[in-house]
């Protein structure tokens, strides 16, 4: 999906979070959003995703705005679901809103990020790593055009990193577009094919 933002600025409780951002985003990349605690790498996508509206300027996908392409958007913030039921249950609530994925691509999804669907036990006895990776399967269960990831690596031990790398590829492949919000990380810079560093809410493309 092209992504286009124009002079974006976003300002809350009298703090500019997001400064005058002019970007414009190819579709079937991946893009990696970098920058230091605070700058605004979780802010940009909530702008993409349309969780936040801008005080000026827009962002717009393939011409369009955000809320008009919330069926085709993944969005992985921070992990939160129903803490009573099991990481199948919540993502089978979660896709009854769409009604685009079925059981069986639930499952497929959950296997692929390293769950087993058939684990009963609730999510509130999930560890943060295996909360990471529910949170990262319901962002692609859908098979979304445009997956927006914040610091996805989190909490992930070492195989779970490789697998997500290898997710993030095929997803790709796919042809979807993929927005990740990291901190300093040689592997994903060498897997992402762009580059956005923000700092001060002030956003340039590197690569």
């Amino acid at each position: 999906m092209y992504i286009a933002f124009r002079n974006y600025t976003k300002i809350i409780r009298k703090r500019t979070v997001l400064e005058d951002i002019t970007l414009e985003l190819e579709q079937n990349q991946i893009y990696g959003v970098t920058g230091r605690n605070g700058s605004g790498k979780t802010m940009l996508l909530r702008a993409v995703s349309g969780l936040i509206l801008p005080t000026k300027g827009e962002v717009r996908i393939d011409g369009r705005l955000p809320q008009e392409c919330s069926q085709s958007i993944g969005l992985a913030l921070k992990p939160d679901f129903w803490p009573g039921l099991t990481g199948l249950e919540n993502l089978e609530y979660l896709a009854a809103i769409r009604k685009q994925a079925s059981k069986e691509k639930i499952m497929q999804t959950m296997e692929q990020v390293g769950l087993d669907p058939k684990d009963t036990r609730s999510v509130k006895t999930y560890s943060r790593g295996m909360l990471q990776k529910l949170n990262i399967a319901q962002a692609i269960m859908e098979n979304q055009t445009l997956i927006l990831l914040d610091e996805p690596c989190d909490s992930l031990d070492d195989g779970s990193i490789s697998r997500f790398y290898q997710l993030i590829l095929e997803e790709k492949q796919r042809g979807a577009t993929i927005l990740i919000a990291y901190h300093a990380d040689s592997a994903m810079d060498a897997m992402i094919d762009h580059q956005i560093v923000i700092s001060d809410g002030k956003a340039h493309m590197a690569f």
